[in-house]
């Protein structure tokens, strides 16, 4: 007996590469809602998570205030989580101050 299978079709918003790899400079491998650093990789680098805070789906811009770094658990807390319209206004805000104190960020 084989199981029973569906077909489906998926659309997925793809970002800007750069983008993702400016948020991830600039999070310097920690976290910019909690601070804490992500896992350390066999390579050695930090693993963190980019994350559009207003879907690409829902309008949100591809620009680096809205793009943030998240470490894996606040990722998917921000997607699947009840906290999801609080941990946006965070982000939104946690943005916000950092590019206040530290200016935009290059894609370069």
């Amino acid at each position: 007996d084989c199981p029973d299978r569906a077909s489906s079709v998926k659309w997925t918003y793809v970002g800007e590469p750069r983008t993702r790899a400016a948020a991830m400079r600039r999070a310097n491998g920690k976290c910019e809602l909690c601070g804490e650093p992500g896992f350390k990789q066999s390579n050695g680098k930090r693993y963190l998570e980019s994350h559009h805070i207003i879907a690409l789906a829902d309008q949100g811009s591809d620009q680096m205030t809205n793009v943030i770094a998240l470490c894996p658990n606040h990722h998917r807390e921000a997607h699947f989580g009840e906290r999801g319209e609080e941990l946006e206004k965070e982000m939104i805000l946690k943005l916000s101050t950092i590019e206040r104190i530290s200016g935009p960020t290059t894609l370069l």
